[in-house]
């Protein structure tokens, strides 16, 4: 039997600040608004990022982009067998071989590094790298106050990966950098 969209429905849902069928309404109008905005967002910097991309030269040795090749193989075969298949079952359904997946295995490694090397680039012309222990502690309050944790329990959570949550906060500024100076 289908819910009913009535208060009772909506105090199911345990929105914070949302008691009313209106309020859900609305929220869930933001919410898709929000997503609509972010997917704009996202193909707007992916599509800035190619076009810079392609204006770059980047050589890469051939280890790196084999160093990530590896790791995506590994994490395709790791999603397939968490789904329940083997990657020939994959590949049989799909109708492609292992030479196609590998192929285009390695070109989205080649692009990923390049991107990461094009944005890197960046963010050393324009001093965006630099990350202080300051930096570092704002973003976790952020993420403290939004996951209702405690300072010291983000810190603890994300103690064990620090190095990539330092390359986060760059990244986003240098995100932040290119849309503020490509509108």
């Amino acid at each position: 039997k289908p819910a009913e969209l009535d208060e009772e429905f909506v105090k199911d849902q345990a929105i914070d600040g949302v008691n009313t069928v209106e309020e859900l309404k609305a929220h869930i109008e933001k919410t898709l608004l929000e997503q609509k905005q972010n997917n704009e967002k996202s193909e707007y910097f992916n599509k800035l990022l190619e076009s810079i991309v392609k204006d770059s030269k980047v050589e890469i040795p051939e280890e790196i982009i084999e160093s990530q090749f590896n790791a995506r193989k590994e994490e395709f075969v790791n999603r397939m067998s968490q789904s329940g298949l083997t990657t020939e079952q994959y590949l049989q359904i799909l109708g492609q071989s292992e030479e196609d997946l590998d192929k285009q295995l390695r070109e989205n490694a080649t692009r990923e590094v390049t991107n990461y090397l094009v944005l890197e680039a960046i963010g050393k012309a324009e001093n965006l790298n630099v990350i202080t222990d300051e930096d570092v502690e704002f973003e976790m309050s952020k993420l403290a106050e939004q996951y209702k944790m405690t300072l010291e329990q983000v810190k603890q959570a994300l103690q064990p990966q620090i190095g990539s949550f330092k390359n986060q906060i760059m990244m986003g500024r240098i995100e932040n950098f290119l849309f503020e100076n490509n509108k």
